[in-house]
């Protein structure tokens, strides 16, 4: 009865908005900026763990904590808003199963709370409809749609008794399935669960939040009711499922009981995996150890993800810091210099500034900074600010590769002038880019603007660095949108004639990514030559052993990465064991009309790692062969008839690479893979969360080349 009561006062509005989320600010209400700034950096790690090429419009939150009926029930309803225009029509049902896939998993992985209330993630269609009444915009920091009073009080007879209606259906639903086979309780549950859904859906799209329907759902889930019906289903499914160990036959019980008393594990549990928290090109010498350090040439700046230029000698700075107490919880001795490495390195600039600043007197002119920008004298500056890459230079789009960055920005943005500049051209509206600026600048450079709803300056005209030149659009009513799927500015940049990444001359300090969580307003952290030799100094003092290092490093560092089994080729267990990991699941498939055995990969991975010294997981081999075709059941498909299982060289314009025999075509794809993709300290979990080579090409155009990659890999080693 109390929980009843406490359930029903739930519903009761309140005088104010949640005082522990919402502060004054002058007139209006604000999100607190501790909330604001947690929530963005949960929807970025969330729209990371997507795993797809997505524009993101903006991140809002809903429901009750941005309303007058909030409650200790209430949760942060943090919806991803992106325009599904983007996604090829024919796959936007696999993209919204997988965007309801990825919540469930990302829920079930990690549990948020603000202030103790928990974060519901949702990616949602921009052109969809709110049922709530009030919105809050996260990227804009400001309202959609206020919340308003209203003087609703719920009639709790009412309320009780349609409750009371549905909790006596789920019993008897449960009831009725248990006597069920698996098949017909679950055609029956899930028709059940779909009757609940539309009758939630009919009174959010006739009363709102607060109508009876909703908020009859509210309570089936607050009392715990809706937990019951899942529940049950799911111990339904493990029940059915699930067949007890009883069936091994005599010489099975033999052999288990053997290895017991003979104290011999399955073979299954002594699969090494790469940890990721672990360097892989530092060995425990300490010697080396320092040698590294001092032998370091330059500065080294901060990196965003996927630029492992220098991993060794990172590496060797992010064992340094855990040897000296900077502890790098989340990412460890990765070899990438991320927001993690780049806090705790300006955290030991800070406690020893004295020593470097002392250290930076003593020491000559040191060298530029070890980065790779394009542009070493020109400093562009930001078109807008914040420059916070939304879609990356030569991301695969259906039409081919993205020249461009594009940067999410509210339609109105003004759009500056990088550089000093005479204007080639302008359009008001010219087809795909829409309103159109062309600006030529000094030493080769071109920039172009896209998508600009309104334009300032005219052909011939001379510019200033950081003159205003136009507004930003893409808005679906903005003038000059062209072919955009929401607020953002098209951004390129080309050098002689070559288009070139923005990223790469844009300065430094204002570049960010909008799906990654920590670029975006982080430190811009460097390395400086006096940090390394202070840390030297610090780390010589505490006279460290080898056994001091080898917490830190990582004994399995052939280059699978996280998920990929590690072995050693170049004995003949690991061979054997490659070769039976990949006879596995080649039998699993239903054709294989090139004959393709175990064997033949284990001898192409074996070839290569001699030559290149680089080590192709099994999984990653599989899954490339089998989405790329080698599997096909067609005769005429181009990966059979080539007998190129990997599409090596068989590219979208129609040219075909042959191969003489499936063993030469399988070898092309293992010394493809060493030599161009499994570069710069990258490994196979790199490439299947984003298949680019050193050159930053895609191996494949699909836009969901990386999610088939991942699902495949996953099967794979269920079958190993």
């Amino acid at each position: 009865m109390k929980k009843d009561t406490e359930i029903l006062s739930s519903f009761d509005l309140k005088k104010g908005l949640n005082p522990k989320v919402w502060v004054k600010d002058n007139k209006s209400t604000k999100l607190k900026l501790e909330i604001r700034e947690k929530l963005l950096e949960i929807a970025y790690e969330f729209i990371e763990f997507l795993g797809v090429d997505i524009i993101v419009s903006d991140a809002h939150i809903i429901g009750s904590m941005v309303n007058y009926n909030w409650s200790k029930y209430s949760d942060f309803d943090l919806h991803i808003i992106a325009d599904f225009e983007q996604f090829p029509k024919d796959q936007l049902d696999l993209y919204q199963e997988l965007f309801k896939l990825k919540k469930t998993l990302f829920n079930s992985k990690h549990n948020i709370k603000i202030y103790g209330y928990d974060v519901e993630l949702y990616v949602q269609d921009s052109n969809e409809t709110y049922f709530s009444s009030g919105a809050y915009s996260l990227i804009y920091n400001k309202w959609l749609s206020p919340p308003k009073k209203t003087d609703f009080k719920a009639d709790r007879e009412v309320l009780m008794s349609k409750v009371n209606q549905w909790t006596e259906k789920i019993d008897e639903v449960i009831d009725s399935a248990k006597g069920k086979d698996l098949e017909s309780a679950l055609k029956l549950l899930g028709g059940f669960k779909d009757k609940l859904k539309k009758y939630r859906q009919s009174g959010l799209e006739g009363g709102g939040e607060l109508s009876y329907e909703n908020l009859v759902f509210k309570y089936l889930r607050r009392n715990g009711y809706i937990e019951k019906l899942f529940n049950f289903e799911n111990e339904k499914v493990d029940k059915e499922l699930s067949l007890e160990q009883k069936l091994i036959g005599e010489q099975g019980i033999k052999d288990f009981f053997k290895n017991i008393f003979s104290g011999k594990k399955d073979k299954k549990t002594e699969v090494k995996i790469d940890d990721p928290k672990k360097a892989d090109l530092v060995d425990d010498d300490v010697a080396k150890f320092y040698e590294t350090l001092e032998s370091i040439k330059g500065p080294i700046s901060q990196q965003q993800k996927g630029q492992m230029n220098f991993q060794k000698e990172v590496e060797t700075i992010q064992i340094g810091l855990e040897l000296l107490g900077y502890n790098l919880p989340k990412f460890g001795s990765d070899g990438l210099y991320g927001p993690e490495t780049a806090s705790q390195v300006e955290k030991f600039k800070s406690d020893n500034l004295k020593e470097v600043e002392k250290t930076e007197k003593e020491s000559p002119n040191t060298e530029s900074p070890n980065t790779e920008s394009t542009n070493s004298e020109s400093k562009f500056l930001p078109p807008v600010t914040p420059f916070n890459i939304g879609s990356d230079f030569n991301a695969s789009r259906g039409y081919g590769k993205h020249g461009a960055a594009d940067i999410p920005v509210p339609s109105g943005t003004e759009i500056h002038s990088p550089l000093d500049g005479k204007v080639l051209k302008v359009h008001d509206d010219s087809g795909n880019c829409g309103g159109t600026i062309v600006i030529n600048h000094a030493d080769g450079y071109q920039t172009i603007f896209c998508h600009c709803k309104q334009i300032n300056v005219s052909a011939g005209n001379i510019v200033k660095q950081g003159d205003v030149i136009g507004l930003s659009g893409g808005g679906a009513n903005d003038k000059g949108h062209g072919r955009s799927t929401g607020p953002h500015l098209h951004f390129a940049v080309s050098l002689n004639g070559t288009k070139i990444d923005p990223a790469t001359v844009v300065d430094k300090k204002y570049v960010g990514s909008f799906n990654d969580k920590n670029s975006v307003n982080s430190v811009n952290s460097v390395a400086t030559l006096e940090t390394i030799k202070v840390m030297v100094e610090k780390i010589k003092s505490k006279g460290i052993k080898s056994e001091d290092l080898k917490k830190y490093i990582d004994v399995v560092n052939t280059g699978g990465g996280e998920g990929f089994t590690d072995i050693d080729l170049m004995s003949d267990e690991g061979y054997k064991k490659y070769e039976n990991i990949c006879q596995k699941f080649i039998i699993t498939r239903s054709s294989n009309l090139l004959g393709i055995t175990g064997e033949m990969m284990a001898k192409a991975a074996k070839t290569t790692y001699s030559t290149y010294q680089k080590y192709v997981p099994p999984q990653l081999a599989l899954a490339q062969m089998t989405v790329e075709g080698g599997f096909s059941s067609n005769p005429n498909s181009r990966p059979i008839k080539t007998k190129n299982p990997y599409n090596v060289g068989n590219v979208d314009d129609g040219n075909n690479k042959y191969f003489s025999d499936v063993q030469s075509g399988i070898q092309s794809y293992y010394d493809l893979i060493a030599r161009s993709y499994l570069t710069g300290g990258k490994t196979a979990k790199d490439l299947v969360n984003n298949f680019v080579n050193k050159n930053n090409n895609r191996y494949a155009s699909s836009r969901n080349y990386e999610s088939s990659l991942n699902n495949l890999v996953n099967q794979i080693n269920n079958t190993a």
